[in-house]
């Protein structure tokens, strides 16, 4: 339109200047229908410009009449989806805050005007899981993934059949999903968990290195799925006295990942009962060698004297002379000497427990420290002073 504007106007520059040229005024003369019209050609030219600007002004209110109705529809939507977003933002804090029921409505409240239905969905399956509608949190979870891939329908489905406990069923289709791509992040965690919930420990066994490899699991759930997956064959090593299972099943799950101290406990368990006394004092010279600091009471040593006083084995006369041995060379070493207060009444020997403890908690008085004192005191008849010892210890933990 505006070329053809162009080009009129150029046509009308080149006849002013003919008529110039040739001193000519020149004129147009209009015969239609009876009517004669006669003007100067610059009077022309003045009309078809107003003509052109009166249908420029009719033509840019009608097209503004006709997008009035639009621009309010579009306005209105732009409206309601700034409520749905509203209400999402709302529902996440209810799900945070445990507010399960006010979260499953919010999500739901004009969740077909938002622009991210899925995510909506999703909220109140969540919401529906936690309480305990398990129909209700499939059907949303399907109903997130109506506009995704084949793939994510079928792991919606298998979430689905995971609720109500069709374990089978959920692996066959997500095993299905792993056919097409066997590095799906989604789908190798969801079939870890149908493993888990189905107690096939064997396959869940096989499965975790790729779990570990090509999901984003976070460390302390994998460490919960490997003791899931081998606790059973830490106890069938028990049951059959098969000390190499048990140390296989170790080796396995140090593989994977770092052992927890709930891993370590079992482990350590089992190998009193195999009376394999021997290897479980290996492991704390171990565990005391590896450690940074023997003087301080940091959270790993105290874990690991945690551990050594919650087994249940008797006169560990291995680790004790090995403790003795590494307090003369590092007299200071006053995690050792707990550990050594720890063995010997392990060894029903409370005079040495009780040199060992008073010497270390001249350095590293804590709640753990003075706990330890008040039990030593206590299996040594000295009544008064366990007690100030368990004040002290409870004095300490309120104060921290």
């Amino acid at each position: 339109m505006i070329k053809m504007l162009i080009l009129f106007l150029l046509a009308c520059a080149f006849l002013a200047l003919g008529a110039v040229l040739v001193e000519e005024k020149g004129y147009v003369l209009i015969n239609l229908a009876g009517y004669v019209w006669e003007a100067s050609f610059f009077g022309f030219l003045f009309v078809l410009l107003l003509a052109y600007l009166a249908f420029k002004v009719v033509e840019t209110f009608l097209i503004g009449l006709f997008r009035a109705r639009k621009n309010f529809s579009a306005w209105r939507a732009k409206n309601k989806q700034a409520t749905s977003l509203n209400n999402l933002s709302a529902a996440i804090e209810a799900l945070f805050n445990q507010q399960w029921r006010k979260a499953q409505a919010l999500s739901l409240k004009q969740v077909h005007n938002s622009p991210i239905p899925a995510s909506h969905y999703l909220i109140a399956a969540e919401a529906s899981k936690q309480l305990g509608e398990l129909d209700e949190s499939s059907l949303y979870q399907l109903r997130a993934q109506q506009d995704g891939s084949e793939s994510d329908k079928q792991l919606a489905t298998a979430k689905s059949l995971i609720n109500e406990e069709k374990y089978p069923q959920a692996i066959n289709t997500i095993e299905q999903v792993l056919e097409r791509n066997n590095k799906d992040s989604a789908a190798l965690l969801l079939l870890a968990q149908a493993y888990q919930y189905n107690k096939q420990f064997e396959l869940l066994q096989n499965l975790l290195p790729k779990v570990k490899k090509y999901t984003d699991i976070s460390p302390t759930e994998l460490k919960g799925m490997c003791f899931a997956a081998y606790q059973p064959q830490f106890t069938e090593a028990v049951e059959q006295k098969n000390l190499a299972l048990l140390e296989q099943s170790f080796k396995h799950i140090n593989k994977l990942v770092e052992p927890n101290q709930t891993i370590l406990q079992v482990y350590l368990a089992s190998l009193v009962k195999l009376d394999a006394n021997q290897q479980a004092e290996k492991f704390f010279i171990k565990l005391f060698e590896q450690s940074e600091n023997k003087t301080e009471l940091n959270q790993q040593n105290e874990n690991n004297l945690k551990l050594l006083s919650n087994l249940a084995f008797t006169q560990p006369l291995k680790l004790i002379a090995w403790l003795e041995k590494q307090l003369k060379k590092q007299p200071e070493a006053n995690v050792l000497k707990i550990a050594l207060a720890i063995c010997a009444l392990k060894n029903s020997d409370v005079q040495l427990a009780q040199q060992a403890m008073e010497s270390a908690i001249k350095h590293l008085k804590s709640p753990y420290s003075y706990q330890l004192m008040g039990e030593i005191y206590q299996q040594a008849k000295i009544e008064d002073k366990a007690k100030l010892c368990f004040e002290k210890g409870l004095q300490l933990a309120i104060n921290q």
